[in-house]
């Protein structure tokens, strides 16, 4: 892969993840988008540097002003805010599921299709734990909402989708890993 072809991809990946922030449903402090899905296949299709970079873009778009945080915000203060904690999360976990699933994406560029595709809904859910701890104790420490409230509004309403999430990540992550378009 060239670097161009790379970084044209991971560029792309960013600006998914922000078009994905306006899939939004308004629920409370934190709004549910689908923005967790292109987190898991940035992770997943996309080696740990280009994973990093791709995140990493979103996260400078948005503070500079690009309106492509959650419900169309922006700005230095979003990632700073109640809810910086679940995009910093996001950063960390495409990192980690990148991380664990190197050798699930090797496999398929090689011919040799992981038997045990089940790697990749573990790192899923462990980036899963990632964003959501980061988001749940970044708005406990920055609301100072007693634990019971924070878990309510900010932990348990995102639990069934998230399952749903990982499941189309799942799939549409096997579908281009079949066609080889990927990076190593």
């Amino acid at each position: 892969m060239n670097f161009a072809k790379a970084i044209f991809i991971s560029i792309a990946m960013a600006l998914l993840l922000g078009l994905s922030s306006w899939i939004s449903i308004p629920l409370g402090p934190v709004p549910i988008t689908m923005q967790l899905t292109v987190v898991f296949l940035i992770g997943l299709l996309l080696p740990i540097k280009y994973a990093v970079f791709s995140l990493a873009l979103y996260l400078i778009l948005g503070a500079s002003g690009v309106p492509i945080f959650a419900e169309g915000r922006s700005g230095f203060s979003v990632l700073t805010g109640p809810t910086g904690g679940y995009l910093l999360g996001f950063l960390m976990a495409a990192a980690l599921i990148s991380h664990l699933t190197k050798a699930v994406r090797n496999n398929y560029l090689n011919d040799m299709p992981d038997k045990n595709n089940l790697k990749i809904l573990w790192a899923c859910l462990a980036g899963s734990l990632i964003i959501l701890g980061l988001g749940v104790g970044w708005g406990k420490v920055s609301t100072a909402l007693p634990w019971g409230e924070i878990i309510k509004s900010w932990f348990l309403p995102f639990l069934p989708g998230l399952f749903v999430k990982m499941a189309l990540a799942f799939i549409i992550s096997i579908q281009i890993l079949k066609t080889k378009i990927t990076l190593r």
